[in-house]
């Protein structure tokens, strides 16, 4: 079945005519997206503000906590960059980062499954919180989202 559904959803990242991600970047542009911090080394402070400051949701991601915190106290800037939600089986964060954001507000989540992962968990919760804080989906539905995320990984 898993192979079938990323068939579908491959050919559709195929078939689609034009797709321009890095248009995030732009001045003008006024596209809401939601930023995901994963689990691999935050090091270029210019290109994460860049993101973080256009982004209408902020998701860290288990172990990519870790990584925004580091990242922002080594910049001094640790309770400037608060995530909207942090997510995951909170294996990989330290307790300590998992309760400093706890504390500054952040929406903990925890998604214990094992039969996805901490990334696939996190966009589904995206997507639904995208949704109800009204932002523009593409697609208005993951079968649109997905395909430009594999997309993005093939």
């Amino acid at each position: 079945m898993f192979q079938s559904l990323f068939s579908l959803f491959y050919s559709q990242a195929i078939a689609q005519k034009s797709w321009t991600p890095f248009t995030i970047f732009d001045d003008d542009n006024d596209v809401n997206f939601a930023l995901l911090i994963l689990n691999q080394p935050l090091d270029d402070w210019e290109t994460f503000t860049c993101l973080w400051n256009k982004a209408c949701l902020k998701i860290a991601v288990d172990g990519g906590t870790n990584h925004l915190y580091e990242l922002t106290e080594k910049n001094g800037t640790s309770k400037d960059y608060i995530p909207d939600i942090v997510s995951g089986d909170f294996d990989s964060v330290a307790p300590e980062t998992l309760n400093f954001y706890r504390q500054m507000g952040s929406k903990v989540i925890e998604t214990p499954d094992q039969n996805a992962t901490d990334f696939t968990k996190a966009i589904f919760i995206a997507a639904e919180t995208l949704k109800e804080i009204n932002a523009q989906v593409v697609g208005q539905n993951l079968s649109y989202i997905l395909p430009r995320i594999l997309y993005l990984l093939f």
